[in-house]
């Protein structure tokens, strides 16, 4: 090698051999840290030795933690290198130990106790997302316990008219748990969800206490004729 690159390797093993902090850990896009350094990314398979390579870099032992169970490790790990460099341990693929319901809906289990962006989970075979957790879904419908016992069988409506409360709030949200992810189960929306909405009167779908609410916006994929 050339004495400038003797130099360059001298350097790295210099910067590896020296501080190495663990700085930051996330399970979502909304938690990853500011950008401020480089980073280099260990990507791969679950136990396929992402973390010990990370340890056998820096020389240490137990920087990155290594776990035996394939698919255990769900956080991305961030570590200061020197102040020079980020390293990040990604959590393997292929060997994914989460639940189905984990794998396609924000929930309590996963969702870090907030609302998250549409559109991050798979949609469902009618390609809608976020069906089920993440924001439940205000409805136009009545909230009634008994109102399937006599409604009609097909095309169901409650209508509340005129009645801001109680409305049918479907699907589950963010801060449920899996059995409450299904359309069937509903909740009734509360005068309390409100309680901040300045206008007067209030809105029929603002909850402003509500994080865990939200309604869907349909519109046509073609524009109707004039």
């Amino acid at each position: 090698m050339t004495e400038a690159a003797d130099a360059q390797v001298e350097a790295a093993r210099k910067l590896f051999a020296g501080a190495c902090d663990f700085i930051w850990g996330a399970t979502s896009a909304e938690q990853l840290p500011p950008d401020k350094l480089n980073e280099v990314a260990f990507v791969g398979r679950s136990n396929a030795g992402k973390s010990s390579l990370v340890n056998a870099l820096t020389g240490r032992k137990s920087l990155a933690r290594v776990s035996q169970t394939p698919g255990a490790t769900r956080q991305i790990n961030f570590f200061d290198l020197g102040g020079k460099l980020m390293l990040v341990d990604l959590p393997g693929y292929g060997f994914a130990k989460r639940s189905k319901a984990e794998a396609n809906a924000w929930l309590r289990s996963n969702a870090g106790e907030q609302p998250h962006v549409g559109g991050l989970k798979p949609p469902n075979a009618w390609g809608l997302f976020d069906v089920h957790g993440n924001a439940a879904e205000w409805t136009g419908d009545k909230y009634d316990a008994a109102y399937y016992a006599t409604s009609p069988k097909t095309n169901p409506f409650d209508d509340p008219g005129a009645a801001l409360y109680p409305h049918a709030v479907r699907g589950g949200s963010w801060d449920d748990d899996a059995p409450r992810l299904r359309s069937a189960a509903r909740r009734t929306s509360m005068e309390a969800w409100s309680r901040r909405d300045p206008q007067n009167p209030k809105s029929l779908w603002w909850h402003t206490d509500a994080t865990f609410v939200g309604f869907r916006v349909v519109a046509e994929m073609d524009n109707p004729p004039r």
